[in-house]
């Protein structure tokens, strides 16, 4: 049984699913300048955090040819991964979502050969770091902060990794609102959490300053 497209049929392992994403982000990269992961709550959040992901988003819009988007899913109704799909089908993204199986009905937002589906979390989490430039982690909880630590973890210990794995030059944290993941933000700074020199940065922004620090760091 195949899904719409031909070339990806339903039933693959993880470790297919991963080369089917791998090569199909890599055919796009000649094109495209910078791949980006959002990171997020799968739950319903408030209208206030809600609004983040658009005040974001627009600031990145000028850049929609350079640009490919990942994301972790779609999510419950009002959910950042929800508003996050919404909002790169609006705005004309290239986007792909990395998610857990069954992915949520995302209706005609994402064409089905751009939907990859993983049994596990691990691996996924990997996918959607370790393929991506940069990580752009919105308001969440203990599964957005795991996908955190999968980068600082591989970039610590990691010894050989091909160049298309490298994982992302930054990740970006939302501070705009407290939530879990800002909570968590100190411990994730300490050295003493993450000793290696060669550490990814992560840099807290709010929607204010994370224009000039993205394009500074993307295309500059």
């Amino acid at each position: 049984m195949m899904n719409n497209n031909t070339d990806i049929p339903f039933h693959l392992s993880d470790i297919q699913t991963f080369q089917y994403l791998h090569t199909a982000i890599s055919e796009k990269r000649d094109s495209h300048h910078a791949v980006i992961t959002l990171l997020g709550s799968a739950n319903t959040q408030s209208s206030q955090i809600q609004r983040i992901v658009p005040e974001y988003l627009e600031q990145v819009e000028p850049y929609v040819n350079k640009t490919i988007f990942m994301l972790g899913g779609r999510g419950e109704h009002g959910s950042v991964m929800n508003t996050s799909v919404t909002e790169c089908y609006q705005r004309k993204f290239y986007t792909f979502v990395v998610g857990i199986e069954p992915v949520f009905d995302l209706g005609e937002k994402i064409p089905p050969e751009r939907v990859f589906s993983f049994k596990n979390i691990s691996l996924r989490c990997y996918a959607l770091s370790q393929l991506s430039d940069i990580l752009i982690v919105f308001p969440g909880g203990l599964g957005t902060i795991q996908e955190i630590i999968v980068p600082l973890m591989h970039s610590k210990l990691d010894t050989v990794t091909p160049h298309t794995l490298q994982g992302p030059r930054a990740i970006f944290i939302a501070t705009d609102q407290s939530n879990p993941v800002t909570e968590f933000l100190n411990i994730l700074s300490d050295k003493q959490f993450v000793s290696n020199e060669k550490s990814i940065p992560l840099i807290p922004v709010t929607a204010t300053n994370f224009s000039e620090l993205f394009s500074t760091l993307i295309f500059s």
